[in-house]
């Protein structure tokens, strides 16, 4: 009897410690996640919000931010780090009259800085 009583009690207690440890892991495992990407060296795309940096009927688009063009254009969504020298760029209509980078050769040297990156300087039709 005390046999039975005993294992019944371990049973009992292993079933109550394997019940929370499940209902807690997700939430370790969720606050483990955000907290290593908060502290992660590759951010992940920001979709960006309205900005004063796109003139002349030309915006930034992509998703990654990283087109200047004068429609918006879906594009895939894999965040090269190249795409961190269009931050701060303007984005208005060139002397050619299509949209473009108007710093473009701080851009170029930005760009020399990463691992070659095909980044279209015109939208290709097909590209669409």
């Amino acid at each position: 009897m005390n046999f039975n009583r005993l294992s019944v009690i371990v049973a009992l207690f292993f079933f109550i410690f394997l019940g929370f440890y499940l209902y807690l892991t997700p939430a370790f495992v969720a606050d483990d996640f955000s907290s290593s990407l908060q502290n992660s060296p590759h951010k992940p795309p920001v979709v960006s919000e309205p900005t004063t940096r796109a003139f002349d009927g030309c915006v930034i688009t992509g998703c990654s931010s990283h087109l200047c063009s004068e429609e918006e254009v879906a594009t895939t969504c894999e965040f090269q780090e190249a795409y961190r020298c269009f931050d701060s760029a303007i984005c208005e209509r060139q002397d050619d009259g299509k949209c473009d980078w108007s710093e473009s050769e701080r851009i170029a040297r930005c760009l020399e800085t990463y691992e070659p990156v095909r980044f279209p300087t015109e939208l290709e039709p097909d590209l669409l």
